[in-house]
């Protein structure tokens, strides 16, 4: 067998079995009927604690993915679950969410698997007529919050902390590809303009749509979990 088809096999097989698991759990299905909808995906020091979350949501959360990462029938995007679980005591939330893992696997009988799919992407690159940012003149830790009116502020940014947040904000991926190295300080003010003409005529830099090689999670098998 060559090695290609080790890493199949081993990405398509479950590997839960030794994973930490919850002392109890609860999955019921959601009795919305219209109406405003209150979804929460509370992560607590022993456990989770969900409201109205659907699978798609519950494997994003668990595996710290985005929305376009995650490829699987229809129904795991639509149909609503109330899930309560608890731990045998405090954990990292990095625990908890292995265990939270195991319980897919266990009650939605999911297995999945990573591979690289194409899919449309964003570049940013530098726009004609060159960069407009001020490189920091601090030292410190990247800092992202509010700045004036509407604005965003960026403190000690690399171009990739920008990507990340333009990724968020568009929900499609957008890759670095300005070949810029620096940390900078800048805010985007919006004023009602869309994000492409902010970023263009406030930073000089241009988002550009292309197609790209994105990691996602593929659904291989999943089973709707029934009351309990």
């Amino acid at each position: 067998m060559t090695m290609r088809c080790w890493f199949v096999l081993l990405a398509c097989t479950p590997v839960f079995a030794q994973a930490p698991a919850f002392e109890v759990a609860s999955i019921k299905p959601s009795d919305y009927r219209g109406g405003p909808l209150r979804i929460t995906a509370g992560v607590d020091p022993d456990g989770i604690r969900f409201s109205n979350v659907t699978l798609a949501a519950c494997i994003r959360r668990a595996y710290g993915v985005a929305p376009y990462q995650v490829i699987g029938p229809e129904w795991i995007n639509t149909e609503r679950y109330m899930i309560v679980a608890k731990a045998g005591g405090p954990a990292p939330e990095s625990a908890i969410l292995e265990m939270l893992k195991a319980l897919l696997a266990e009650r939605f009988k999911l297995v999945l698997h990573r591979e690289p799919r194409e899919m449309p992407v964003y570049g940013l690159v530098v726009a004609k007529g060159g960069a407009k940012l001020k490189e920091s003149a601090e030292e410190g830790a990247t800092e992202i919050g509010g700045g004036d009116g509407d604005g965003v502020k960026f403190e000690r940014a690399a171009m990739g902390s920008l990507a990340g947040f333009l990724t968020r904000n568009l929900g499609r991926p957008v890759f670095d590809d300005t070949g810029l190295k620096g940390r900078y300080d800048f805010t985007l003010n919006g004023d009602g303009e869309s994000i492409f003409t902010t970023v263009t005529e406030q930073l000089g830099l241009r988002l550009e749509g292309r197609k790209g090689q994105v990691e996602v999670l593929v659904v291989d098998r999943a089973e709707r979990a029934s009351g309990n």
